[in-house]
């Protein structure tokens, strides 16, 4: 019964490995989950897919009316460019696959807030745009110098970090 179980489990894994799933596909998941447009949609919940989301698309520019877009603990490598995500306020990325905070500029208007714990992310580069950031959630990263920490003092904003 034992064997069955991990065998089971082992496959299960398997499958989930197997089966990645893009941006493009969870949003349309989710429409049909939701009865409605992802576009007009002011809170975006996409965390913990089955199967994860690995890459971003250009999809994530059709979500004009997002205010939160919530993508945590998926296997997601990279950001993409966000000029269609006029509205973003609040960006929750935390355990993905992340190695850089990058491509933020076109959101930095009206950024606030930006989860990404739990990433692979090294340096703090990336953020010198966010002008309007107050909260950004870091910890468990690959961040190991101190200095890092000197690239947030141009974020007049930010109060928790």
């Amino acid at each position: 019964l034992i064997l069955i179980k991990y065998y089971i489990i082992q496959s299960f894994y398997i499958i989930i490995l197997i089966s990645m799933s893009t941006l493009s596909q969870a949003l349309k998941q989710w429409e049909a989950n939701n009865n409605m447009a992802a576009e007009d949609a002011e809170y975006i919940k996409l965390y913990c897919q089955i199967p994860p989301i690995t890459k971003l698309d250009n999809s994530i520019n059709s979500l004009r009316n997002c205010e939160r877009l919530a993508l945590s603990t998926n296997q997601i490598e990279k950001l993409v460019p966000l000029n269609g995500m006029q509205r973003l306020k609040i960006l929750s990325v935390g355990r993905n696959l992340l190695k850089k905070i990058e491509r933020l500029e076109d959101a930095a208007g009206t950024l606030e807030e930006l989860w990404c714990s739990y990433n692979q992310i090294a340096t703090l580069d990336g953020l010198s745009s966010l002008t309007n950031l107050t909260t950004l959630y870091i910890s468990n990263n690959l961040i190991k110098a101190w200095s890092e920490l000197d690239k947030l003092a141009g974020l007049a904003n930010l109060k928790d970090v």
